[in-house]
């Protein structure tokens, strides 16, 4: 049930961003876990261009509906967009 006002958030998996990620031209995407993010997991992707990660955050918090942040760090621009991972009983 939703209330109203009540934000809806999607949970996207991993591997889609990662594709979807290499098309915009990043230059790394790799998964951690997070305390934040309502998944428990954050897709880390990095990028030469502020404006591209800037824009790919934009498009992402649209699609997931949760705002996605944009760092700075080690040179690349870092996008950190909230996801699924697939099997997450392997993850140690």
């Amino acid at each position: 049930m939703l209330f109203w006002g009540a934000a809806v958030r999607y949970c996207v998996p991993f591997q889609f961003i990662c594709i979807l990620a290499e098309e915009w031209g990043a230059r790394s995407c790799h998964w951690r876990e997070s305390d934040r993010a309502f998944t428990g997991f954050v897709a880390e992707v990095a990028f030469s261009s502020a404006t591209v990660a800037a824009d790919f955050a934009r498009r992402w918090s649209e699609v997931v509906g949760y705002g996605v942040a944009v760092r700075h760090q080690c040179g690349f621009h870092t996008v950190s967009v909230p996801c699924a991972i697939a099997d997450e009983a392997n993850l140690a």
